[in-house]
């Protein structure tokens, strides 16, 4: 995609306003959609409970970048562990395996930038429920590793073996 392709204006969220889905027991708030931004990326911000995370997957067709704003998360990319602390970020290079999990006790909230847009939010849209904007995230539940994996596949994420 070239620059020209881009919207040059200050990029407004979709007129149907904000979507906040429970998944995986963290509360994703859908900021920018791919259809905000010409397709270039979609914008999330979630809100990582304790104990909650994601199980180890890649995406050969994303790349993602995850920015601390409150809290910590603890990042597993590739042979990496890093902590995700408020101001600082990681990125995940396309079809780098990665995962992470709130293991400090503490809500932690991130934004999520993923390029190209689309797919992660299809993929959220399928697997979330509706969740409720400033109340806690529900406790996360047992996963089923089955129906995410399946779901996975479908919008090109691959689910790999625990590694936390």
């Amino acid at each position: 995609m070239n620059a020209s392709a881009l919207p040059s204006s200050l990029a407004q969220p979709s007129s149907t306003g904000p979507l906040t889905l429970n998944v995986l027991g963290v509360d994703v708030t859908f900021k920018l959609r791919a259809a905000d931004t010409a397709g270039a990326y979609s914008l999330f911000e979630a809100s990582v409970p304790p104990g909650a995370g994601t199980p180890p997957h890649r995406q050969p067709l994303e790349e993602e970048a995850f920015f601390g704003l409150e809290g910590e998360v603890s990042f597993q990319v590739g042979e990496e562990r890093v902590q995700l602390t408020p101001g600082a970020a990681t990125i995940v290079p396309r079809g780098v395996p990665h995962a992470f999990v709130n293991a400090s006790g503490r809500p932690a909230r991130m934004l999520i930038l993923v390029s190209p847009g689309g797919m992660h939010e299809r993929f959220f849209e399928e697997l979330g429920t509706p969740a409720h904007p400033g109340q806690a995230p529900a406790a996360p539940a047992e996963v089923d590793v089955g129906r995410v994996t399946e779901v996975a596949a479908r919008h090109h994420m691959e689910i790999l073996p625990p590694t936390f």
